[in-house]
């Protein structure tokens, strides 16, 4: 697993997330929207590039010292 770049940005894949911290409920405790996504932010086209780098079995990624979730529409901080 490499990091990639996407619209401008580094992403350091982390981990998937497992178990009871996979659940939606949990997960959605944990967001916080940071205003970190992209202008041109694309859900489909993050995780083509993530494939490219062998890491589209993630979950968290990190950018700029702050772990972040991928979302549909936006990207979340993940605390």
């Amino acid at each position: 697993m490499d990091a990639f770049t996407y619209e401008g940005m580094v992403f350091k894949p982390l981990r998937k997330l497992v178990g009871k911290e996979s659940d939606f409920s949990s997960i959605s405790n944990r967001l916080n929207n940071i205003g970190l996504t992209p202008a041109n932010w694309n859900y489909e086209r993050f995780y083509q590039i993530a494939k490219a780098a062998q890491a589209d079995d993630y979950d968290l990624f990190e950018i700029n010292g702050k772990v972040v979730i991928p979302s549909l529409n936006y990207l979340f901080e993940y605390r």
